[in-house]
């Protein structure tokens, strides 16, 4: 199924809620469990690949990504702000451009799985 032809409510869940919960979880499981931190960012990608397979456009798929990112690195930084704890160095000397980097990646994994999707499609 399109993204695009999924209604808008489900649109900004697949956006903005998955990612920020998926995120979350990350900022959360950090300071007891670093080894699960690297799981949820693997997880967070091979979702990133699977967005992109909604997409035909490179440009919306990278705009989903974009968003989604954005969403999970934000939610990253405020739960384990919130949690408190040791982040293990895993968060950089400047947390706060964590939603941009995770945006940026975001992006460029969607891109990839809608680039995917456009080799297994049929040529009309």
């Amino acid at each position: 199924m399109l993204f695009a032809s999924r209604p808008g409510r489900v649109q900004i869940v697949l956006v903005v809620l998955v990612p920020a919960i998926l995120g979350g979880i990350a900022g959360l499981v950090l300071p007891p469990v670093p080894a699960l931190y690297i799981v949820v960012q693997v997880v967070a990608v091979i979702g990133g690949l699977l967005a992109g397979l909604e997409h035909r456009n490179a440009g919306e798929a990278a705009l989903r990504g974009l968003g989604a990112g954005f969403f999970f690195g934000l939610a990253i930084i405020v739960l384990h702000a919130l949690s408190g704890g040791d982040d293990h160095h895993y968060l950089g000397q400047l947390p706060i451009v964590l939603p941009v980097i995770t945006a940026a990646f975001g992006a460029l994994f969607a891109v990839i799985g809608s680039l995917v999707r456009r080799r297994l499609e049929p040529a009309t």
